[in-house]
């Protein structure tokens, strides 16, 4: 049987870093992406992929799914978990 295929994105530190642990020890095959790929090398030493991914960057975006379909053929499982943040515009009141 061929292992279920995790993308998981903002993989460099707190949920999708513990994601991507989570994932890879169940068994998944895990693509784990984030602007701070430096951050991942605990990641990489396991198995588990890594890329540098900009989620505000549709190139990176798309770079990253299609190196995972070439790889893989499929993806079984999206974590979006990557975030953007602007400190411009509203500000609570």
């Amino acid at each position: 049987m061929t292992k279920q295929v995790a993308l998981i994105t903002g993989a460099s530190s707190g949920m999708g870093k513990a994601a991507a642990l989570r994932f890879h020890n169940a068994g998944y095959k895990v693509y784990a992406g984030a602007r701070h790929v430096d951050q991942m090398t605990d990641l990489a030493a396991q198995g588990i992929h890594i890329f540098k991914l900009d989620v505000t960057d549709q190139a990176s975006n798309q770079a990253f799914v299609q190196a995972v379909l070439t790889h893989e053929g499929r993806i079984d499982v999206l974590i979006n978990n990557a975030g953007y943040g602007s400190m411009g515009g509203h500000r609570g009141r």
